[in-house]
């Protein structure tokens, strides 16, 4: 179904997914009816992408943030009162760090196979003197989909659901700006980024050391040869102080880097848990990047010599374009323009 390329089907899968955003906005049940659906989609898609990574060899990269992200609002639904500071700060880590990971991952919405330009592996038909190789398909479309873009989208929904229809209205001065961000990095990011960092600094020591996590794809160290797949027969760990000094401040800059940028995601998420025009356009902006990123990853299938650009520098681009729509937008809502 998802192996051949089909404009039909990615405009339907388009317009199911820009569906669900104008469900979200027009949503009428109640909490109960929300709370099951986000579960029930929620489980499917984490047993989804453990299976799969399990399959490829790639399960480590599961204990990355999002997953515990989606963990943790799983807990908050059913277990937090609402509007208490458990269940904000699970809000604000899906809407803040998960839905603005967009703009660093490029995350592009993707809806099936893209052609490239490469030959098919062997065995296959012969091909006639003339003719050119055919195309062979990029399983990268059917992951990015599946185990990116739409844990993305089903976060950011049920955070809108729950914040803006859902939650009792709040008035502005429970929402501080410093406050929600503090508890939010305090209390649900920090104590996954203090694990994954002794996680990351034992790693190679271990019998996990050939196995790539997230940090290996970024960096090509230890594990993964940069990004090839789990599995890949990882470096030997490092030896002696001195060689691990050289190692350890990789994960230590990686943290570092991850919670700067994580800090930024949760600042946007308390401007969007303050004002709902805010978060709308948040989310419009993270959809409107997966579609550009779909468009540069489309095109660089089907033409090897397009080349999109340095992503470190788009991400950041489209991350300062986000909050030049959103500053403005909540200064006019604090200035009650809005």
């Amino acid at each position: 179904m998802w192996s051949a390329p089909s404009k039909l089907r990615y405009g339907w899968t388009f317009f199911a997914a820009l569906l669900v955003g104008l469900v979200a906005v027009i949503f009428v049940g109640s909490f109960a009816t929300a709370r099951v659906v986000y579960t029930a989609c929620s489980l499917s898609l984490l047993a989804y992408r453990v299976s799969y990574y399990a399959e490829r060899g790639l399960l480590l990269y599961c204990v990355d943030l999002c997953y515990w992200v989606h963990l943790v609002g799983l807990a908050a639904l059913w277990l937090a009162e609402l509007p208490g500071e458990w269940a904000l700060a699970a809000l604000a880590s899906a809407v803040g760090p998960v839905g603005g990971a967009v703009f660093m991952l490029q995350s592009p919405l993707l809806l099936h196979h893209p052609e490239a330009r490469a030959p098919l592996p062997c065995p296959s038909p012969p091909l006639p003197p003339d003719a050119s190789p055919r195309p062979a398909l990029r399983a990268q479309a059917f992951e990015s989909f599946f185990l990116h873009v739409v844990p993305t989208w089903v976060a950011c929904v049920v955070a809108y659901v729950v914040r803006w229809r859902l939650m009792p209205p709040l008035a502005p001065e429970l929402l501080a700006v410093r406050h929600t961000i503090r508890l939010g990095f305090t209390s649900v990011y920090l104590p996954w980024a203090a694990a994954y960092l002794l996680f990351l600094l034992a790693k190679p020591y271990t019998p996990l050391a050939q196995y790539e996590t997230l940090f290996d794809w970024y960096t090509s160290s230890v594990a993964g040869g940069g990004g090839g797949g789990g599995g890949g027969g990882g470096s030997d760990p490092p030896s002696g102080a001195r060689a691990f000094v050289r190692y350890a401040w990789k994960p230590i800059a990686y943290i570092v880097a991850h919670a700067l940028l994580s800090l930024e995601g949760y600042a946007a998420a308390a401007l969007c848990l303050r004002w709902e025009a805010v978060m709308l356009a948040w989310i419009a902006m993270i959809f409107a990047c997966n579609i550009l990123y779909a468009f540069d990853f489309y095109r660089a299938s089907a033409d090897p010599a397009y080349r999109p650009g340095n992503k470190l520098v788009a991400g950041l681009r489209d991350s300062a374009i986000s909050w030049a729509v959103m500053l403005p937008l909540w200064y006019c809502c604090e200035q009650g323009h809005l």
